[in-house]
């Protein structure tokens, strides 16, 4: 990511997550927004790491649905405390 993507990540986060949120539901993209969510929450991504260097398979059985939960209610939290 350049400078100038991350920058506008950084300063439109809030109107990204229910966009990337509804990216879950397509097999094509739903890694790729779970790690932009952790990015601009800047949440530790550790665990799923871990997994999706063995197989992103297994993080779509083990983790996705969960991620995903994690991440909406995230969304509700931030934007109500604004």
């Amino acid at each position: 990511m350049d400078k100038k993507q991350r920058h506008f990540i950084e300063h439109n986060s809030t109107a990204l997550y229910p966009y990337l949120i509804k990216l879950f539901d397509d097999e094509q993209k739903d890694w790729a927004a779970n790690v932009i969510l952790y990015y601009i929450s800047k949440r530790r991504a550790t665990g799923i790491a871990y997994m999706t260097v063995q197989d992103i398979s297994l993080w779509r059985k083990a983790r996705k649905d969960l991620d995903k939960k994690y991440w909406i209610d995230y969304f509700v939290r931030t934007s109500t405390n604004k």
